[in-house]
């Protein structure tokens, strides 16, 4: 029930006759490391891969105000991990994925595999070099992940019994896709 943008906690509120859709929550003024370059929620946690490489986790509380019963948000770093990308790379993209215990990132072209709940690396998507963009959907129970990699998009499926995406298929494409995303079974 929340989208992130920036540092902001962002929840959608809808009341009888007035509809505001969205409503900011500053949670940190400033941060300890670097620029933002990507940012991803699950459940209760933000996290934020930084332009030096580091990766902060945020747990944020939601609770109302005694006195005017409004929201109020408040947010406590709970992991810190400075260098968390190799030879401190920017992290371009992060994508938790929690019902695998596990977050992908991309970091100077490549698609990272971590365990999430220890932010522990484990290997990169195997066959994929040059990525610039990941998109994931899951369907019947199982996660595709399509990968845009210069001219090409590349396919993957995820493999519980070997715990790592496995290459499916490529195709090759007229010019270099800015973003792509899943619709049904289509990559638009």
């Amino acid at each position: 029930d929340f989208l992130v943008r920036g540092v902001a906690y962002v929840r959608c509120v809808s009341t009888m006759g007035v509809h505001t859709v969205f409503k900011p929550h500053l949670l940190k003024d400033k941060l300890p490391h670097g620029k933002i370059e990507a940012i991803a929620a699950y459940y209760n946690r933000v996290m934020i891969g930084t332009a030096d490489g580091s990766l902060l986790l945020y747990v944020v509380n939601a609770s109302k105000d005694s006195h005017t019963g409004e929201d109020k948000f408040s947010a406590f770093a709970q992991d810190c991990r400075t260098g968390f990308a190799e030879k401190k790379k920017a992290i371009q993209q992060l994508l938790p994925l929690p019902e695998l215990d596990l977050l992908l990132t991309l970091v100077d072209g490549q698609v990272m595999q971590h365990k999430l709940r220890k932010l522990e690396p484990k290997a990169p998507v195997k066959g994929l070099k040059g990525c610039t963009f990941f998109t994931l959907k899951k369907q019947d129970g199982n996660y595709f992940m399509a990968a845009v990699s210069k001219k090409k998009l590349l396919i993957f499926e995820w493999f519980d019994g070997e715990g790592e995406f496995q290459f499916v298929k490529e195709f090759v494409l007229p010019d270099v896709p800015k973003t792509v995303a899943w619709s049904g079974l289509m990559v638009c």
